[in-house]
């Protein structure tokens, strides 16, 4: 099971399943555990984040390969809205400082943008199946393929040309870098901020043990 936790008052924490979202309280618990429910979707669940900014928690879930799914909106152990999507939210990340909450739609290429319980679908030029929010210069990225697209909420920035597969992203704020890597052709792709100066990419290569 993944968890994810909202930060502040609130004090829920979520857990991800196979088929459902756990919910637990961190600051009132229950008894003498912490359980409060479990909420099932109907289908498959993909992908969750939660969003400080509005205390909610947003979770993707879908079946394979009807490619159609929903966003699951909850505020604790409640339900405040399911939005239908088109493909399935594979992967969700939430900027903390705006409210917005980014997913990758595959199937479907186009990510979905959230504020609050307002949805925004950006069209894309391939499917995604990653995403995150880059903390260096507040921007939501989702990715697939060999490209990811840099989102400023529900508007399309850019589409950056990267390595086949992107996987993983990690940032260093004290030297405003990002670093991508990607399953697909074993290479890390350096990058800075806006307007992204892009570096060599650094190819890993695996060694036999002797």
């Amino acid at each position: 099971m993944a968890l994810t936790n909202t930060i502040g008052r609130r004090g829920w924490l979520y857990g991800l399943g196979e088929y459902s979202i756990a919910v637990l309280s961190i600051t009132t618990p229950i008894t003498q555990t912490f359980w409060v429910t479990s909420l099932s979707c109907g289908n498959a669940t993909f992908a969750l984040t939660a969003q400080p900014f509005n205390g909610l928690a947003y979770a993707g879930c879908g079946e394979f390969p009807s490619k159609q799914g929903i966003v699951q909106i909850l505020n604790g152990p409640s339900v405040v809205v399911t939005m239908p999507i088109s493909g399935y939210a594979k992967a969700l990340a939430a900027d903390p400082n705006t409210g917005w909450v980014y997913g990758a739609l595959s199937g479907a290429r186009s990510a979905v943008v959230f504020s609050g319980t307002t949805m925004y679908t950006v069209p894309l030029p391939f499917d995604p199946d990653r995403a995150w929010f880059n903390p260096l210069d507040g921007m939501g990225y989702v990715a697939g393929g060999s490209q990811v697209a840099v989102l400023d909420g529900p508007r399309l920035r850019y589409i950056l040309r990267v390595g086949i597969y992107p996987d993983s992203m990690a940032f260093d704020p004290a030297r405003e870098r990002a670093y991508l890597t990607h399953y697909g052709d074993n290479r890390v792709v350096i990058f800075g901020r806006l307007p992204y100066a892009v570096y060599l990419p650094l190819v890993l290569r695996t060694q036999r043990s002797r």
